[in-house]
């Protein structure tokens, strides 16, 4: 009975193949941090491949699929850029679940800057003060949210920073804008300004070239 015939290149292909396998296995012996920075760098490719899958569903509005891809990305040092974009989008439509956390999180971060400033805006327009307060930072607020900060004191039981805060942004150099009357008002009630916080005032404007003003604290 006859053999059936060899196929030669079959056959090195086999060894071939398992010289091949032989010799990763060696190289893992040697070095097992090699196996370990492939896996890495095939799970980095991975959450690469999904941060731009979340993106594109919240760029088509489709925050079901979002949450899951998103969920995928925890450790992605990213996320917090698409979570913040996802939290704007969420203010537009008056939604502000999880901002707060968000901020508390990422406090100093670009991607919690990016999402304070609207979230101030959301809070104030709501007049929700409370919120306002524990999201207010002095050191990037514009000449507005300052004046809703004030006024936000003044709604709270704190009467004496409310009178303060308000002292410090009467002496700004330039007309204040119509929004901040409302944090005025009762600051002026009170008797203020001074004449040495008027003089003061003054000062500052003629400095910053403010004539207008300057005529008008005459």
């Amino acid at each position: 009975m006859r053999k059936p015939p060899v196929d030669a290149l079959a056959i090195r292909r086999q060894v071939s193949h398992s010289l091949a396998r032989l010799c990763l296995l060696f190289l893992a012996l040697l070095d097992p941090g090699h196996s370990l920075a492939a896996g890495e760098s095939a799970s980095l490719a991975q959450q690469r491949e999904d941060y731009r899958k979340a993106a594109a569903a919240l760029a088509r509005g489709d925050l079901a699929a979002y949450a899951v891809i998103a969920g995928r990305l925890t450790h992605y040092p990213l996320r917090p850029h698409l979570e913040s974009r996802r939290l704007r989008e969420a203010l537009q439509r008056g939604d502000s679940a999880g901002v707060e956390a968000f901020l508390g999180a990422h406090e100093g971060e670009l991607p919690a800057e990016r999402l304070r400033s609207p979230a101030l805006s959301q809070f104030a327009a709501k007049g929700q003060w409370p919120a306002f307060l524990r999201v207010y930072r002095e050191r990037t607020a514009s000449l507005e949210q300052r004046c809703d900060h004030a006024f936000a004191l003044w709604q709270s039981t704190d009467a004496t920073t409310a009178e303060r805060t308000t002292a410090a942004l009467w002496l700004h150099p330039k007309s204040l804008p119509p929004r901040c009357d409302r944090a005025l008002a009762p600051w002026l009630a009170r008797g203020h300004p001074r004449p040495e916080a008027a003089w003061e005032r003054f000062e500052r404007a003629m400095q910053s070239g403010e004539t207008g003003l300057a005529q008008y604290l005459q």
